[in-house]
């Protein structure tokens, strides 16, 4: 897939991550954790990193330590300024 595709799947993720976190005032580690993938994708590594934070410790708070675990490898990767892609 081309990067400009993937550029436009990512904003498009964005924006349903955005209202997904919304209409959960942010308290779902899921949709937390798609924001910050979503951030990732579209370039906002900073914006990324703290959503993945925020992600990790909630996960962490409710218990979820597999989670958490699987959030703060994510983070690891937008904290060297590459997002999230499942393996093909």
């Amino acid at each position: 897939m081309s990067s400009r595709v993937l550029l436009h799947i990512g904003y498009g993720t964005f924006a349903l991550a955005s209202r997904a976190v919304d209409l959960t005032a942010g308290r779902d580690v899921a949709a937390l954790d798609a924001l910050a993938a979503a951030q990732a994708e579209t370039g906002r590594f900073a914006e990324a990193i703290t959503t993945a934070r925020r992600a990790t410790e909630q996960a962490a708070a409710q218990g979820r330590e597999t989670q958490a675990k699987a959030i703060g490898e994510r983070l690891a990767s937008y904290q060297r300024g590459e997002p999230f892609r499942t393996p093909r």
